[in-house]
């Protein structure tokens, strides 16, 4: 396992444990439609001993204490090029489906914007 990205170094070990083993975390494709307050998150890689290769994982816990994971290529470059923008200083942030023009489902996010 490899740290790609962590929101605080010297986070909680038991939030950080939390989030990168993924304990009692829901699919962030679960959140599609809503808009989130991340207090953390880590990006690691990990390796999935099924599938017998190497992923990217999105990691994050709300102000609320709600854990969501995901492995979304999509959904992860996204996160990352919003914490490149705020710097680290994330503003709430809208997840969202859509479909690809081959018609596959994807999940994404963008900093939101209330209208």
């Amino acid at each position: 396992m490899e740290i790609k990205r962590i929101s605080n170094a010297n986070m909680d070990k038991i939030v950080k444990y939390n989030l990168i083993n993924g304990d009692g975390a829901s699919g962030l494709k679960d959140a599609a439609g809503s808009v989130l307050d991340v207090a953390d998150y880590v990006i690691f890689k990990s390796y999935d001993l099924a599938k017998e290769e190497e992923k990217t994982v999105l990691s994050l816990v709300t102000v609320d204490g709600e854990y969501f994971a995901t492995n979304s290529a999509t959904c992860i470059d996204a996160f990352e090029r919003i914490c490149e923008a705020f710097d680290n200083a994330l503003p709430a942030i809208e997840f969202y489906t859509g479909k690809s023009k081959k018609g596959r489902e994807f999940l994404s996010c963008r900093p939101y914007q209330a209208k």
